[in-house]
Order: structure tokens, then C-alpha cells, then sequence
């Protein structure tokens, strides 16, 4: 929805009045949100969120929702208040949803958390701006949902404050070995280990003190960060919460023999200390293939339920250990630093988003809290569909069709500037024809998925059409940056379970369909192995676009003839049909 130069926004929709107070707070204590009249912002998009590939539907999840010009036509110059204060968010049904704006550049992208009520593959929500009198909301409730600390670690000063409004916050000591407003994943972030002359080089960290037991002596707990590493860091602290020899636990660096840096995650129990390790599982030269680049470093701790310890890296759970029976996390700890045990050398590096719940996060939880911050793609706006935005048309037709009507017949429609009259791939907006858009004589979007771009050729664009005969006629429009997102895999829905195009420079080979089943593997007859040398990927001369060749001769004999693919399918996605085409 689009809603421009509409009156007051403070006005509630009417409803029954309850006259009977009890009523009324016990309602309000059942309900998450209030319906709310958004006639009044000037401008509102939908927004869906195609990134999310968990099963599991999230409960009062925190989104990370991107606005800018060029990623959902955000207007900076319609915003009625600074800093993003009137931005409003509503579920599918008008409720408010509580949000906070991270950061706020009307020059380039602003990043806002958004407590979605429930989040799946369906999920629908709006953004709503434009209104000088805003409903009034709560920052602090985006991290009502089990979280008891969350620093966002974006200040310049010396303090650095908990977004729950319930916690503690962090102050720098050391505070000029401390970088702040450093560069960050999302927004800014705060930095170690910088190095100066004197006694007190390196031992820049930040510090609380947990006097009333707040972030330790809990039987479940998550605790999660975005971290950036210069270099290697053997022993180094990255968190750390004890007092004399009693620790709730401390995550720390070690260099393995194995050539890599790995993650430790120790929790002191009543019975126990036990380590969960988070490593890589890729070395470069020697070192860690993320060295230098963001990285989601997460631990869970349950002694309640799972009763273990897992560790995440990226949202890929790397080591799970156990707790013994009734282990609960030691609560005589009072000192939580961050960055430095605070009297040896600084973790060589920057931290962003940190988060401490008192809560055991489920695996999906873990994935999606991922997701939502490296999925630039998470969360897509939807703006609607207008034809008359697109610079450029033109029609289709079908005269080679069959006699008999097909329903959602995939199309090959080609695109080349020799061929179709006036056409021009400079006037396309968006790389690799990302703006262009299929509809049928009545103006409904058609679902789409491009083979292969060629700029300089002849490029090849699947279309499923809902009635295909030899009078039937589609358009195509491109040049538009805001084209509406239309889902690839459902050119294939009508009855295909498996669809590989093979044109990919190299594997996996992706399966268009639904099943999701891909080349991923080389094949010998003896055993599985990477012979990729004896494939060709990404060859020129297919019958569609580029195609995958046999065959290739290899300097070792001994792979000659043995290039293969293999994709698995252990759902049996590919059989046990009583017809198949």
C-alpha cells in the first residue's frame, strides 16, 4: 500500500468502549499490540521476507530492516521528524510493532530492529512514514523476548548503553586504547587492542559490574556478538565474567595445531567447568579464512532442557558438549568485560552487536539472527506494482503455439538488441535484468527466472504464462528500480520436481524447482571426489544459454572418463511417482 497526503495520524480506529476497568487490563495484557488508524503517514510499502528458511515460526523476533532511495524508494525529505523518529511499523493487521533505529543516515542507509510477532515465509509487514505526530512507542520493548542485555556498541563516548532499558551499561577502560565509532557491520562498532607506549598498552576493554548477578548463575543462556579479527590471537579474551577463581564463563581465542584460530566457550558450573569450541572449517596459507571480515560467533548453554553446550559460528552450530545433571552456571561472579581480561593484551579486533539472553535460543533462532544481518535480501520492501513506472515495453506473442491451450506453460522468451526493435540493455536500471517483469493482457505479474544474461548477446528468460495459444500476448517492462519481487522457483510449480539449467560456472549446480536438490558433488566410481578438472562448467554453446560438459581430459589418467555429478536426494523427492515425465 501507498498512502500519500492523508490527514492526522493519532487517531485510533473506533471501537466498543468497555466501561469495566478489570476488562480492560486484562485485555491489554492478552494483546501484543493495538490496531491503529495509519491513514495519516504519508507514506507506507510492505515488507516480506523471502531471507527466512527456517521451518520453525519465530516468536517476537527482532528484524534488521534496511531503508534507503535505492532499496525500497525510501524518501528521506517525507520524514516529518529527525532521525527517523515517525518511522512506524505495523503487522499484516495494523498492529504497532515496537522498533529502534540503530542508525540514521539520510545521505545513504539507515538500519532499524523491528520486533516481528510472528515470523515465517508468509510474513507480511508494513512501514509507515511521514507523520509529525507519531503513535508513541517504546524502543526498549524490541528486546522484551528473553533478552537481558543487548549494546548495539555504536556510541563515540565512553559509555556504551543496553537496549533492554533493564540492564547495565558498559563503560571503556583504558578508554584511549578503546576505538570507538569504528566502522561496523551494522552501524558502527567499537575496537581493541590499539596500540600506545606505556604500561597500559593493550589493556583497552570495556566493563561492567554485575553486582546483582544479572548476566551469570543462570541454568539457560545465549550469548551472541559480531566480531571482526586482525589477525591471530592465541589466548586473547573476547568475554569474560568471573571474579577471583569463580567464572560463569569466558570465551577466549586459541591458536590449533591444525593452523587456525578456534572459539572457546567455557561455562563454570556447581560441578564442572565445561568448553564448547566454535572453529572454522576452512584454512587460507595457514590462517583463518575469516580473518578480517565479520563473523556471528554464538554459544547456548541449557542445563535444563537439552542439557548441553552448542557453539555457533555463522549460525552453523560447530561443537555440542554436555552439562551434567543440575549444572547451573556459578552466580558468585560480579565483573563482565568485554574485549581484555583486563590485564593482559586486547583482543586484536572490532565487536558489534553484542547480546546476552537468559534464555536457551533454538538453532532456527540462532540461523535467523544471522540471516537477518549478512541476508542483504532478508527483509525486501514491496512497493506496488505500477506499470506506467517502467521507461520501456513491449509485447509477446505466440504464433508457434500448439492447437490446444497449455495452463502454466514455461516460455522461453530471448532477449537480443538485433532481434526485438528498439530494445536496448542500457536501458535497463538494475545488473543482470533484475528490473525486468513479465504481465499478462489483464496486468497481472508473471512469475519469471532468467537462464542467462548476456548484455552483449542474446540473453534467455523463463516465464510461466497461465494460458498459452496462439493468440495469447504478454508484455515485458524493465526499467524500473523498484520492480516487485516475483519468486523464481514458481515458473516450475506446475508439476515439475526437479529443474537444472547447468549453465553454472561451477558447482553446485542449482535445482529452479521447489525440491532444492543440487549438483553439489563430483563423482569416480569409486568413491566421491572432486574432479572438477575433468568437467567443463559455464561452457558456451548450450541449447539454452551455457551447459555443463563430460568428458574433459585430465593430466591424471587415472580421472579420464570419471567427471561426474552427483545430487542427492534422500527425501526421495525424484521418485516413487506413478507417472513421470
Amino acid at each position: 500500500m501507498n498512502h500519500e497526503n492523508q490527514p492526522s495520524c493519532d487517531q485510533r480506529r473506533n471501537g466498543i468502549f468497555l466501561a469495566v476497568t478489570a476488562i480492560l487490563t486484562l485485555l491489554a495484557s492478552l494483546s501484543h499490540a493495538e490496531p491503529l488508524d495509519w491513514s495519516g503517514y504519508a507514506k507506507s510499502f510492505d515488507i516480506t521476507f523471502p531471507g527466512y528458511s527456517g521451518t520453525e515460526t519465530l516468536t517476537d523476533f527482532p528484524v534488521l530492516v534496511r531503508l534507503s532511495a535505492a532499496r525500497n524508494d525510501f524518501r528521506y525529505n517525507i520524514c516529518k521528524l529527525a532521525n527517523g523518529e515517525d518511522i512506524r511499523f505495523s503487522d499484516s493487521n495494523g498492529n504497532l510493532l515496537a522498533s529502534e533505529v540503530d542508525t540514521w543516515d539520510p545521505n545513504g542507509e539507515s538500519l532499524v530492529w523491528v520486533k516481528v510477532l510472528s515470523l515465517n515465509a508468509d510474513t507480511v509487514i508494513t512501514a509507515h512514514y511521514g507523520c509529525a505526530n507519531p503513535v508513541t512507542m517504546n524502543p526498549k520493548d524490541v528486546w522484551s523476548n528473553g533478552y537481558i542485555g543487548v549494546w548495539h556498541l555504536n556510541e563515540s563516548g565512553t559509555t556504551f548503553a543496553d537496549s533492554t532499558g533493564d540492564g547495565l551499561p558498559f563503560t571503556a577502560t583504558h578508554a584511549d586504547l578503546v576505538g570507538r565509532s569504528e566502522d561496523g557491520l551494522i552501524g558502527n562498532a567499537v575496537a581493541f587492542d590499539i596500540v600506545t607506549e606505556g604500561d597500559n598498552a593493550h589493556k583497552g576493554h570495556l566493563y561492567l559490574s554485575d553486582s546483582n548477578h544479572r548476566y551469570c548463575g543462570r541454568s539457560t543462556m545465549t550469548i551472541e556478538y559480531w566480531v571482526w579479527q586482525r589477525e591471530s590471537a592465541h589466548n586473547r579474551r573476547l568475554m569474560y565474567c568471573k571474579t577471583g577463581n569463580d567464572r560463569a564463563y569466558d570465551i577466549y581465542s586459541q591458536r590449533s595445531s591444525g593452523g587456525y584460530d578456534k572459539c572457546s566457550f567455557v561455562f563454570g558450573t556447581t560441578n564442572t567447568t565445561t568448553s564448547a569450541t566454535a572453529a572454522p572449517t576452512a584454512t587460507v596459507n595457514g590462517n583463518d579464512a575469516y580473518f578480517q571480515t565479520w563473523k556471528y560467533h554464538s554459544a547456548v548453554y541449557d542445563s535444563e532442557v537439552a542439557k548441553n553446550i552448542t557453539a555457533y559460528i555463522d549460525g552453523d552450530p560447530k561443537t555440542s558438549v554436555a552439562v551434567g545433571e543440575g549444572d547451573i552456571m556459578l552466580p558468585t561472579v560480579r565483573d563482565l568485560r568485554l574485549g581484555n581480561l583486563g590485564s593482559n593484551q586486547a583482543f586484536p579486533g572490532k565487536f558489534d552487536e553484542l547480546r546476552i539472553s537468559g534464555v536457551a535460543r533454538s538453532a532456527a533462532w540462532i540461523q535467523a539472527t544471522y540471516d537477518t544481518v549478512n541476508n542483504l535480501d532478508f527483509a525486501v520492501a514491496t512497493v506496488p506494482n505500477d506499470w506506467k513506472k517502467y521507461t520501456h515495453t513491449f509485447s509477446i506473442t505466440f504464433p508457434g503455439a500448439p492447437a490446444t491451450a497449455l495452463t502454466d506453460f514455461p516460455v522461453l522468451v530471448k532477449l537480443s538488441q538485433a532481434d526485438i526493435t528498439f530494445f536496448s540493455y542500457s536501458d535497463f536500471v538494475k545488473p543482470n535484468g533484475e528490473d525486468l517483469r513479465f504481465a499478462d493482457d489483464e496486468g497481472n505479474l508473471l512469475d519469471s527466472e532468467i537462464d542467462t544474461w548476456n548484455p552483449n548477446g542474446v540473453s534467455t528468460v523463463w516465464v510461466k504464462v497461465p494460458t498459452l495459444s496462439s493468440s495469447t500476448v504478454i508484455k515485458a517492462y524493465y526499467g524500473w528500480s523498484f520492480a516487485p519481487v516475483v519468486d523464481s522457483k514458481a515458473v516450475w510449480s506446475n508439476g515439475y520436481v526437479g529443474v537444472w539449467h547447468l549453465g553454472e560456472n561451477e558447482r553446485p549446480l542449482r535445482d529452479s524447482s521447489s525440491s532444492g536438490l543440487d549438483f553439489t558433488s563430483s563423482y569416480t566410481e569409486a568413491r566421491l571426489d572432486y574432479l572438477d578438472e575433468c568437467i567443463g562448467f559455464g561452457e558456451d554453446g548450450g541449447a539454452v544459454g551455457k551447459a555443463v560438459r563430460f568428458g574433459v581430459q585430465s593430466n591424471n589418467s587415472n580421472k579420464n572418463g570419471k567427471g561426474g555429478l552427483l545430487a542427492f536426494d534422500p527425501e526421495s523427492k525424484l521418485g516413487g511417482f506413478s507417472a513421470m515425465t
